[in-house]
Parts: structure tokens; sequence; C-alpha cells
């Protein structure tokens, strides 16, 4: 604490206590001894929350009452940590329209640049759709978080650190975040597991010696830019034939397995086990007479979306 500064006729004495809680209590310092200048004294009360100022009136013989216009005191408040209260991991691929963009392509919380590098030669986009559009890009991984500050005018600075799950070294993603949104393009990151570590800082509002941070890590994040792999086989018992399709993947389950016959429609597959729920499931296609498996296209989608297609006449070993 600073000086305590007042103004006065006739004599008044100053005194103060300070404390942590909103309303005096016994945690609270006792009074002062009285400060007499009041062109400035330094405040003796120990440091705290809060303080309380009293003034003593002392009448004048000629029965003149003193008047008390105007106090002052300086003070240095102590900083409060900012608090990282929660971080949101989006599922993959899942990303919002920029609102007030001029562009469809533009992404809340993707970089600029990171944007430009992904879109299309030439590609200016469509006109603008409703602002906060949830929309769908693979390889993107959309985090969002929530800071608070006790000192209510304090601006806050976030930096982004990531780590794979099994290291205990953590890396910058990024520095100088506004904002409470972040897209990760995860294409620059080999496939695993990655934990998010969120720092605020109120340093933009605060000495460099009074800054402080805080920090939250986010749940796991899943990165698989790895599509799945096909393996085919001919199975013939008397006169019928079917195409056996083993679909295998080093990471995500198995979304959907599809077939297309000579460029046609593309037909959905099922499962042998009537459920795509592993990384590694067999498919069946029945083949006719009139079909020829090298006519074939097997695309399938892992769920993360990565996409392996594959024409089945390249990949059948028959028997």
């Amino acid at each position: 604490m600073g000086l305590i500064r007042w103004e006065a006729t006739n004599q008044v004495q100053l005194h103060t206590r300070s404390g942590n809680t909103d309303e005096p209590d016994d945690s609270w310092s006792d009074w002062s001894a009285p400060y007499t200048r009041r062109e400035g004294e330094p405040i003796t009360s120990p440091p705290a929350r809060f303080l309380q100022w009293r003034a003593v009136f002392t009448r004048q013989p000629s029965g003149t009452a003193a008047q008390l216009t105007a106090v002052t005191v300086a003070y240095l408040t102590t900083n409060s940590r900012p608090v990282v209260s929660s971080v949101t991991v989006y599922p993959p691929g899942v990303v919002f329209q920029r609102p007030f963009a001029s562009e469809e392509g533009a992404i809340a919380g993707l970089d600029d640049a990171v944007a430009h590098a992904r879109r299309a030669p030439g590609d200016l986009g469509p006109p603008v759709p409703a602002p906060g559009r949830r929309m769908f890009q693979r390889g993107l991984q959309t985090i969002t978080w929530k800071g608070d500050d006790e000192d209510q005018n304090d601006r806050l600075i976030y930096t982004l650190e990531y780590r794979r799950e099994g290291t205990e070294q953590w890396r910058e993603l990024r520095a100088g975040l506004t904002d409470g949104i972040y897209v990760w393009d995860t294409a620059s990151a080999a496939d695993g597991r990655y934990v998010i570590r969120v720092r605020a800082s109120d340093s933009p509002s605060n000495a460099a010696d009074r800054a402080l941070t805080g920090e939250r890590e986010s749940d796991p994040i899943e990165v698989d830019n790895t599509p799945p792999t096909l393996t085919t086989e001919i199975v013939r018992q008397g006169t019928t034939a079917r195409l056996l399709v083993r679909v295998i993947d080093s990471r995500s389950p198995i979304q959907k397995v599809e077939y297309s016959v000579s460029g046609g429609v593309w037909q959905l597959l099922y499962p042998a086990d009537g459920l795509a729920d592993s990384p590694n499931e067999q498919y069946e296609i029945p083949l006719s007479g009139d079909i020829d498996p090298g006519r074939i296209v097997i695309r399938a989608t892992d769920l993360l979306q990565n996409v392996m297609s594959q024409p089945a006449g390249a990949i059948v070993p028959s028997r």
C-alpha cells in the first residue's frame, strides 16, 4: 500500500485497518496508530484485499467543528491468477464458419495461412452461408476453451502446447491467441494420441514481474491420417462364388465399406458380423455370372474419414 492523504479543516486524524473478507471480522488487523500528516503518510496496515479508514474529529476550543472533504488512498491490488475453466475438443473434422466471413472456406480458429494452403487453386468459394455454420473438413481438429480472471480489467492471451501420449515433452502449437478457439491442422502431426494444454496469461495487463498464468489440459485427441488397407479373395462353392473383402485400419474403427460395379452407383456393404465397430472387418460380395470381379471398385472409410478406394481386380488373388 502507498500513501493516505486527506483534505480537512481543523484537526482530523485518520486510522486504517485491513483484511481479506468483504465484512470486517476477527481476521482483520487492528486499527493503526493515527495518521496526522494530511499531505500524505505511508499506510501501516498490513497488505490485504480490503482497506477501511476511520476519521476522528477534534473539536476546537472555539467550538468550530472540523470538516473532512476528501480522502485519497494509493494502493496496488494483488494480481489474481487467470483460470482456464474448460477445454472442449470437438469430433475430428468438425469446424465452424467464421462469423461474417467473406467466403465459405473461412473457418473460425484456422490460421489464414493454413486456410490459404488448403484451398484449391483459383477457388474463391460460393456466397457466404449463415454465420457460425457447422461444417466438416477432414484433417482439422477444433479446440475451444474458456478463460476467466477475477481482475475483470485484465486481458488474457493464450498459448497452446501439445504432447504425444507416452512422452513428457510439451511442444508449442500456437502462441499469442486472444480468442478461445483454434483449429489444428493435424496433417502435420504423426498418427497417435495427443493432449493439448491451454495456458492463459494476464501479461497484456500486468508488468512482467506481476503477470500470472493458469492452465488446463484437454481430453486425449486421436490423430489418424492413414487410410484403411484392403485385401480380397474369391471363394467358390459349387456353382456360386463370392468376393471376400477384408478391411484393416491401424488406428480407427471402420465406418463403412462400399462397392461399385462398372462405375455404377455405390452400394453399401455390411460386415459379416453385422456391425462395423472395429479396425478389422470382413465383408462379402456375391458374384453372379454376369459380374466381372475386375470391374468392381471397393471404397473403405474409417471413423476419421480417411478413405481408400481401389479396384478389386488389382488386389484379387484368384484360387
